[in-house]
């Protein structure tokens, strides 16, 4: 058995993260243990992706939130020379489009519930893979979850600093953010009146206070597929508060995978970064970027933060000089759901 480099840091982040969390990761530590030894005949970006799965672990709704992003990667395939993690944060702003589905099914008198979102994403899943895999082979499905090097380094790095400042996020007692008791209040309404009575709760125009974005940002904002069917499905196990404030987690992660995004762009050059220290310097920067944010918890227009991830990803793709007509169809839609998704 041959030891990489990438073996030992997976094992010394389970290390650092239970000093940091006050709790031995004997869990992930061993399965990475296994990973290591059993895993010598898989390719080194799936197993890059394992281990990236396992450091996941530490925080078990964050780890389930994850895996459903996974699945969307396939759309990233229209970008070209698209990296694991544009493939990544794209996915994430692919399932805004399905939750307006869930959104006017609702409108149109269809009882919704968590097992309809289920059967909804997994029939959508099941044709976009047919079409990928008919397209390009069953073969290349080994290389869609290939996980580089460069991008290993930034996704372990970014989640060390991630779980280092913001694991207070994660509690079942007190709400992370501006607005956050009014943003989970709006939550979980409308999770407890799907849950409990079987549909998206309609937003009256005519009583609004004055609140027209509301008519917009609703139906992206509020009906978020995992975080639905996490509290549905998993409140025995975990509190509301606490699967809120994971999701809260993952997204503040994708918001700083956006910004190493845009720093890449920024400090390429022809495309490529020709120095070994740009990877440590795109690490820090985007963790900045991201984390700064938990600092700054009065900020009005932060929120929830959601339309973050797509925007640094939108400026991204500006800066790669795009060529490919799918790409600024991309750009477009991204333009378009920066605004409906409001916050």
């Amino acid at each position: 058995m041959k030891i990489r480099l990438n073996d030992l840091v997976i094992i010394v982040f389970l290390v650092l993260i239970s000093f940091v969390i006050k709790k031995v990761q004997l869990i992930p530590l061993i399965i990475a243990a296994l990973a290591m030894v059993l895993g010598s005949r898989l390719d080194s970006g799936n197993k890059n992706l394992i281990y990236v799965a396992i450091a996941t672990m530490p925080f078990i709704p964050f780890f389930v939130f994850f895996l459903f992003y996974l699945l969307f990667i396939v759309f990233g395939t229209i970008l070209e020379n698209a990296s694991f993690i544009k493939k990544f944060v794209f996915a994430m702003s692919v399932t805004l489009v399905l939750r307006l589905i869930v959104y006017h099914a609702s409108t149109l008198g269809i009882p919704i519930s968590g097992y309809f979102i289920l059967i909804l994403l997994l029939i959508f899943l099941f044709i976009s893979y047919f079409v990928y895999v008919k397209k390009n082979g069953i073969s290349s499905l080994k290389n869609l979850f290939s996980v580089s090097s460069e991008d290993y380094k930034i996704l372990i790095g970014t989640l060390f600093f991630l779980f280092f400042v913001a694991n207070v996020i994660y509690n079942n007692t007190s709400l992370y953010g501006s607005n956050g008791t009014q943003i989970y209040a709006k939550q979980f309404f409308v999770i407890d009146t799907i849950d409990k009575s079987g549909f998206f709760p309609q937003y009256d125009p005519s009583i609004g206070m004055g609140e027209q974005l509301f008519l917009t940002d609703s139906p992206t904002h509020f009906t978020k597929d995992i975080l639905i069917m996490a509290a549905i499905f998993l409140k025995q196990w975990f509190g509301p508060v606490l699967i809120y404030n994971a999701y809260s987690m993952l997204i503040l992660w994708v918001v700083i995978l956006g910004a190493s995004l845009l720093l890449k762009e920024i400090l390429s050059i022809n495309g490529k970064n020709n120095s070994e220290l740009a990877v440590y310097l795109i690490i820090l920067g985007s963790a900045a970027i991201g984390l700064s944010f938990q600092f700054v918890r009065i900020l009005e227009s932060f929120k929830s933060f959601s339309a973050h991830t797509i925007n640094f990803l939108l400026f991204a793709m500006l800066l790669s000089k795009p060529k490919k007509a799918a790409e600024w169809l991309v750009i477009a839609y991204l333009m378009l759901f920066s605004y409906m998704v409001h916050v």
